[in-house]
């Protein structure tokens, strides 16, 4: 199932492809590859999560991402590494996009 994500994945035109998928409270979401252009938002969004949350997430002891390593999870090919963010949609227009998914084949 991986392969055909990635197959899948490399074929997407990273400025022009993305769902929109509604969720229950009709929050609307918009799911598509990550952009240079999201490093600010992926930043932010790293700095807010805790200590623990990023042991969970990157599983070793990290106190926070380097610029260069913020960087790489943006600076993507879409064939061989690919990365996905979903923006929430609501009152206030879209908030801050959130790592939805990153994947590099070898």
């Amino acid at each position: 199932m991986a392969s055909s994500t990635l197959e899948i994945a490399s074929v997407l035109a990273p400025s022009q492809d993305q769902v929109r998928v509604q969720l229950d409270g009709a929050r609307l979401v918009t799911i598509r590859p990550i952009l240079p252009s999201d490093l600010n938002a992926l930043r932010t969004f790293f700095t807010a999560l805790s200590r623990a949350t990023l042991r969970l997430r990157f599983h070793s002891s990290i106190n926070e991402l380097s610029e260069h390593l913020l960087h790489e999870f943006t600076m993507v090919n879409h064939r061989a590494h690919v990365a996905f963010v979903a923006e929430i949609h609501g009152a206030a227009g879209r908030l801050p996009a959130l790592v939805c998914g990153s994947s590099l084949r070898s």
